[in-house]
């Protein structure tokens, strides 16, 4: 969302998030981002459905990997925002404060077709998950997951115990 924006044609824009393709530099990332995780040896490995994600896990090129794909691990839904590029978003926040400015852990992305999700809508998501994989006994197991970066900082927000109000 905040990388380059020359990709956000007409035609991307009107599509879903889902359906969007990873990009060349994704695509040189996750080669590179391989070819370091492949002196691990992951016990399990999960990616979210979405397009971008799976491609990257692909490109991963692990060896042995079977991935399964989450849906508690998907995109944050952005709403009306989501074919909007960070500066769209930033101009619109700036021509119309809203609850984002002062606390943004709770705060919806505006209607569009349907209501988007708070960040503490994604964190009951990935605590779920979290919780499922307690539950399957993957404790002190590695896991490798793709996944996007509201959804990481989610992951981080639980786990790494971060005050709401730092958020």
């Amino acid at each position: 969302r905040k990388g380059d924006h020359s990709l956000f044609t007409p035609e991307l824009k009107g599509r879903s998030h889902a359906t969007w393709k990873l990009t060349d530099s994704g695509i040189k990332q996750s080669v590179a981002t391989g070819d370091l995780l492949r002196k691990i040896d992951f016990d399990l490995h999960v990616t979210s459905p979405l397009l971008r994600a799976v491609k990257t896990a692909i490109n991963l090129n692990l060896p042995n990997a079977i991935w399964l794909e989450e849906e508690l691990l998907r995109e944050r839904d952005w709403g009306g925002l989501e074919s909007m590029t960070h500066n769209e978003i930033v101009a619109i926040k700036s021509a119309q404060p809203t609850q984002l400015d002062s606390h943004s852990f709770y705060w919806n992305p505006p209607r569009g077709s349907h209501d988007g999700e708070s960040i503490i809508d994604v964190c009951t998501r990935v605590n779920t998950f979290i919780t499922s994989l307690a539950q399957e006994k993957w404790n002190n197991k590695k896991i490798l997951i793709v996944t996007h970066g509201d959804v990481i900082w989610a992951f981080r927000i639980i786990l790494e115990n971060i005050p709401v109000l730092n958020f």
